[in-house]
């Protein structure tokens, strides 16, 4: 009876994998074509992170098919600890972006229909610091998760490909997220001449820093400007969640 008990507990935890997994496949896979119309219509988003929401979608799609054996069993546990830590992580990134949103808004400096933070201030880097060792410390386990995958397949008992698959991507998506965090963080930090202009100008023709011009001739300028030139991302990687 216990023994049967078992396998029942055994089956269940499985059918909840399955389902997470399929949710997790069915949150990547909307999140990039919602950031591939995003991109189309003149969005900000780094081209990295369009692709690194990609890459998610086919590490999720492998650990769907990852059948029931000792190697899933042994990262079982670590991979539902990471997805915890991400998920704390996204609520963490969320807060600040908004954070710097609403305080943007009241001063005036940013129209209320704008959804991400071009340029840097002074009084964002207090934010950013409590942020960043949270984003890294997601990186890190990216990383870690990579190792603990290539340790388990060098295992003889492990004879599934989907193990060495995810510990490819896994190392793949950390040194991407580390690589184009740490360009971001340099390029607010240390802003080029080419992006204090930038900055400069998206301000004086902004809708809600030049009150005395007609809003939709502002707004015409205003689009004409963002359309040719680009500012750079945000730290946090998108602009729905910007986290």
């Amino acid at each position: 009876r216990e023994i049967a008990w078992f396998k029942v507990e055994e089956t269940s935890a499985r059918v909840l994998d399955i389902v997470f997994h399929f949710l997790l496949v069915w949150y990547y896979c909307t999140l990039t074509i919602r950031e591939r119309i995003l991109i189309a219509n003149g969005s900000r988003i780094k081209g990295w992170w369009n692709i690194y929401h990609f890459i998610s979608t086919v590490c999720a799609s492998i650990l769907l098919i990852w059948p029931s054996s000792i190697s899933y069993d042994e990262f079982r546990d670590q991979f539902m600890l990471f997805s915890l830590y991400l998920n704390i992580v996204h609520c963490i990134q969320y807060q600040y972006q908004v954070g710097c949103l609403y305080k943007l808004h009241a001063l005036g400096q940013r129209h209320p229909m704008d959804i991400t933070v071009d340029g840097f201030m002074s009084w964002m880097f207090r934010r950013m610091t409590f942020t960043l060792p949270f984003l890294f410390g997601a990186y890190i386990f990216e990383l870690y998760n990579a190792y603990s995958l290539y340790y388990i397949s060098r295992q003889p008992y492990c004879h599934e490909w989907q193990v060495l698959a995810v510990a490819i991507i896994s190392f793949i998506q950390a040194s991407g997220n580390i690589i184009t965090v740490c360009m971001v963080i340099r390029q607010k930090l240390f802003p080029s001449s080419r992006m204090a202009l930038r900055w400069t100008v998206s301000r004086k023709y902004s809708v809600v820093a030049s009150p005395g011009v007609d809003s939709i001739t502002q707004m015409e300028m205003t689009q004409k400007y963002r359309t040719d030139e680009k500012p750079e991302d945000n730290v946090n990687g998108n602009d729905e969640q910007s986290n």
